[in-house]
């Protein structure tokens, strides 16, 4: 076996041991059974909402590329965030542009590098929203610590991406000549698997076309921090509806280090990580240990489940199926001209 395919097994696995060494599962059990159903419900409007605004801002990403519908753009990430529970690995960052290749005849590059400018700035998005928050409150002790570190981590990584996004975008042929010469060996063996790399390397490029419109990244970093704060209005009737009462503010944090702990290796639907990143995060008020674990289950299936069913019904709809997306690949370009350095 090869340790790095099962890593985010493993990794949920550990997150999901540490926690349970300490739980009450009586008293989790009774916790569960007095959560508000209707204040849950209510729960379940911004986060649609959320889903919808997700759609505006992918076309708003893909303007560069190819104007799309918002139904083409919906169904994709419906049934990328349905893989993403469902399926191992994160493959739903593929399966988005490849259900999106198939309806709008976009190559999976192109559609693929919009994926990775939104999660950068989604990234960065939640990095500032903790940001702020350690700004404007004084936290201490070891959750605050700890908070602090996945902040700084993810900050750096993020950072890290949009960095190499921008070199791509602004100094293309610095890129074509390191690529041209990595891939000179390449082509003695297969020149026409070169040509694919080099029709790929184009796509993307162009894919991420969208950072030079100073006015539509503005649009989408605005849309990106009211779909946050959609999600932090979701988290606000679930923490309600568990009877744990902290500030709106704090629903924030709560909600910005669960979705920044979701990019840590996971099992399928984020189990381990879910659960982990919410007690971290709760503890900071005083949450104890079993109230916190059972409001990471409320909120796991409030999420988890319904966006999972409706990810399915889109797959149905688009006429794929979960094994037509395990095999899905990236590598679908068509030749290109190799650029000159």
């Amino acid at each position: 076996m090869k340790l790095g395919k099962y890593i985010g097994f493993i990794i949920g696995i550990v997150m999901l041991v540490l926690l349970l060494r300490n739980i009450d599962f009586g008293e989790v059990s009774h916790r569960l059974g007095q959560v508000h159903l209707g204040l849950l419900l209510l729960g379940l409007l911004p986060y649609a909402g959320c889903f919808l605004l997700r759609g505006v801002r992918w076309r708003l990403l893909l303007g560069p590329v190819k104007e799309i519908s918002f139904q083409s753009a919906l169904s994709a990430i419906m049934i990328a965030w349905a893989s993403n529970n469902v399926l191992p690995f994160r493959v739903g960052e593929i399966v988005r542009p490849y259900v999106l290749g198939k309806r709008e005849g976009i190559e999976v590059s192109a559609s693929f590098a919009t994926v990775v400018v939104e999660r950068v700035i989604d990234g960065l998005s939640l990095v500032f929203i903790l940001a702020l928050f350690f700004l404007l409150q004084d936290i201490g002790g070891r959750a605050g610590h700890d908070i602090a570190l996945v902040g700084y981590i993810a900050g750096g990584i993020f950072l890290a991406l949009l960095t190499g996004l921008l070199l791509f975008e602004y100094r293309k042929p610095w890129f074509a000549r390191i690529f041209r010469w990595t891939t000179i060996p390449l082509g003695w063996v297969s020149p026409h698997f070169v040509e694919r790399l080099w029709a790929i390397f184009d796509t993307f490029h162009a894919g991420i076309g969208v950072l030079r419109s100073g006015r539509r990244l503005l649009g989408i970093v605005a849309l990106s921090l009211v779909i946050w704060s959609g999600e932090t209005a979701m988290y606000c009737f679930v923490l309600r509806a568990c009877g744990i009462e902290i500030p709106v503010t704090a629903a924030y944090l709560v909600m910005a280090v669960i979705n920044l702990g979701l990019v840590v290796p996971a099992l399928p639907g984020f189990v381990g990580n879910f659960q982990f990143f919410a007690t971290l995060s709760l503890a900071l008020y005083g949450v104890g240990k079993n109230e916190a674990f059972a409001f990471s289950w409320v909120l796991w299936f409030a999420q988890v489940p319904p966006v999972t069913l409706v990810g399915l019904l889109f797959l149905a709809r688009e006429e794929f199926s979960l094994k037509d997306l395990r095999r899905i690949r990236l590598a679908r370009a068509e030749p290109a001209v190799p650029l000159q350095p």
